[in-house]
């Protein structure tokens, strides 16, 4: 089968799973147009980014797949695009077009076992402030241990003022989780 046609069908991914940081990318843009097909886009979290795709950057990197800056690249290019209101339907265009689509996206935080920041954290968190986007929303999940340089990152993204990064302090909301 012709590889250039690889996760267009829904059952070669069972067996081809996804294996570069750009085909995780690439996923989770096709997963977020289903929700806007199905939900009108009135309110989608791509979740904790960083979390989720830094197996699949940390793999191009450290393979040599592909360099620091190639990934930056990748990673505006896939913020721009989420950014980018789609209505799809009749309905949707005339009663929503030109407004946000609220699309939120969370970095940082904690696991289970410390501190979730690493370099993807920083990188998704740089491309907010070289692109100056306001959406995606940027969530930032902070905590009583967290680093210096991500609490730096934070101001400096705040000062671009987009009104975003939004941040959320794990030691107040963690606790409500385990109650």
């Amino acid at each position: 089968q012709n590889p250039s046609l690889r996760g267009h069908d829904p059952h070669l991914r069972r067996h081809n799973p996804l294996s570069s940081f750009q085909e995780a990318l690439q996923s989770v843009w096709f997963a977020e147009s289903l929700f806007t097909l199905e939900e009108n886009q009135t309110g989608i979290s791509l979740g904790r980014a960083d979390q989720y795709l830094y197996p699949f950057y940390r793999h191009d990197i450290g393979n040599g797949v592909i360099t620091e800056a190639e990934a930056s690249e990748l990673l505006c290019c896939w913020l721009i695009k989420v950014s980018r209101g789609m209505w799809l339907c009749k309905e949707s265009a005339m009663y929503f077009v030109g407004s946000q689509a609220f699309i939120n996206l969370v970095v940082g935080g904690q696991k289970r076992h410390g501190d979730a920041c690493h370099k993807l954290t920083y990188m998704i968190m740089d491309s907010f402030k070289d692109l100056g986007l306001c959406q995606p929303a940027l969530t930032t999940r902070i905590h009583n241990a967290s680093p210096r340089k991500y609490l730096r990152k934070i101001i400096e993204v705040v000062k671009l003022g987009i009104g975003f990064p939004v941040c959320h302090f794990d030691d107040c909301t963690s606790s409500t989780w385990t109650t």
